[in-house]
């Protein structure tokens, strides 16, 4: 018995409408693919521990996990007296032993224990302790203590017209942060903004971009981060005010000796300790110094804008290489000196000190 010949179909005898259900599985599938693509992007590669705005944020701010503020009670119910420490380098513990002296100084102080939380990371600047306070908005401090200035300098080292006043022309960390507040499906579809996040970062990982860096250092004297720096000072201290955590803030403390040179810093010529870090690393040396004061005339007005406590590290902390391994970074003598400026100029009257707070 002779079978007969199924012909097969072509693409072009199919109806409409059973193309666009075959195009639109197909889509489908890409999408899902793509989808999956994404999350092991952010858990493999980026170390995300969950697939939400919040997970991902944290990957830019590896701090986060390991300062300890998860093991901090979500409305400050416990007892210990919780000290929040926003900076950059000068106050991490791999550069000195200013967290280390201020958890006992404090309890010393204050008779009652003390939990110091230290958010500071080489490199950060005051926009994101910014971030990072917003985003600790379920907890509560007996004190939030601020130190910054240095790491905003370099921001300033880019082409005439590139600076943006939000910081989005610096790091890839900063556009990621507005561009999650753009992406609301992140949680449940975060296709769209890998596929944004990835857009941005080749550019800047093949240095195609203007971004902040030492070959534009030349135009670090257009200084254009002070309104910014105090924007973002002016945002923590009013989250602050509504949260009921008292906030210190600190003027900052830098030495510059009249004789230096980068040739001087190399050969460690200078008043200097261990001579680690060059001003260059920053920016001009000139610049960065103006810088410097016009970040400290900020943090004086936000202090007094907000009835602040200010420890003016900077005129209170002598020059010296019994002090400075460089121009911020301080020595273990420096260190002690910070903390008890910190200790000598803190308001009692301004912080909470009972055992116990409900909040």
């Amino acid at each position: 018995m002779a079978t007969s010949k199924v012909e097969r179909l072509r693409w072009g005898q199919l109806r409409l409408s059973t193309k666009l259900c075959f195009l639109g599985l197909l889509l489908l599938l890409l999408v899902g693919c793509a989808e999956i693509a994404s999350r092991i992007y952010w858990s493999a590669c980026q170390g995300a521990r969950g697939a939400d705005a919040a997970a991902i944020r944290r990957t830019f701010y590896p701090e986060m996990a390991t300062s300890g503020i998860d093991q901090v009670a979500p409305g400050h119910t416990d007892d210990s007296f919780d000290v929040l420490l926003l900076g950059g380098s000068v106050v991490y513990p791999a550069f000195g032993k200013i967290s280390e002296r201020l958890e006992p100084a404090l309890q010393e102080k204050l008779g009652r224990k003390v939990r110091v939380v230290n958010l500071s990371y080489p490199g950060r600047t005051s926009l994101d302790s910014r971030l990072k306070y917003e985003d600790a908005a379920d907890k509560r401090w007996d004190l939030v203590l601020v130190y910054h200035g240095i790491n905003d300098v370099y921001l300033n080292n880019c082409p005439p017209g590139k600076f943006r006043p939000n910081y989005a022309h610096a790091y890839r960390r900063y556009g990621a942060q507005y561009d999650l507040r753009r992406h609301p499906e992140v949680g449940f579809f975060e296709l769209p903004f890998t596929l944004a996040f990835l857009a941005k970062s080749l550019p800047e990982h093949w240095e195609l971009t203007s971004a902040p860096g030492k070959n534009f250092q030349r135009y670090g004297n257009d200084i254009r981060t002070p309104p910014s720096f105090e924007a973002n000072l002016e945002a923590i201290a009013a989250a602050a005010e509504k949260r009921g955590d008292p906030v210190v803030l600190g003027t900052f403390a830098y030495y510059l000796p009249a004789n230096y040179t980068e040739e001087a810093f190399r050969a460690k010529a200078l008043d200097y300790g261990t001579h680690s870090c060059p001003a260059t690393m920053w920016g001009e040396a000139p610049n960065v110094a103006r810088t410097l004061d016009l970040h400290n005339e900020a943090v004086r007005r936000v202090a007094t804008r907000h009835g602040l406590t200010l420890i003016d590290q900077r005129a209170n902390m002598p020059d010296g290489k019994r002090y400075y391994n460089d121009l911020c970074h301080l020595t273990d003598e420096g260190c002690a000196r910070w903390v008890e400026n910190v200790m000598s100029g803190l308001d009692l009257s301004k912080i909470g000190t009972s055992t116990s707070r409900d909040r």
